[in-house]
């Protein structure tokens, strides 16, 4: 993984957590992405996308 972006999502977290927390959460987040590649690779390859992902918490 990218280390900026590893920097942008873990930027997005909240400071109250802990680091060991933030690393945890930024890594489910790409292990996740990283499955479903793996399940369906066609559509993943080096092209570049640029998107702007908003999340809220629920």
């Amino acid at each position: 993984m990218s280390v900026c972006f590893w920097h942008t999502f873990v930027a997005g977290l909240s400071p109250a957590r802990t680091a060991a927390e933030k690393q945890a959460i930024v890594d489910r987040f790409y292990d996740s992405y990283e499955d479903r590649v793996r399940q369906s690779p066609e559509g993943h390859a080096m092209d570049y996308v640029h998107i702007y992902l908003v999340c809220e918490k629920v």
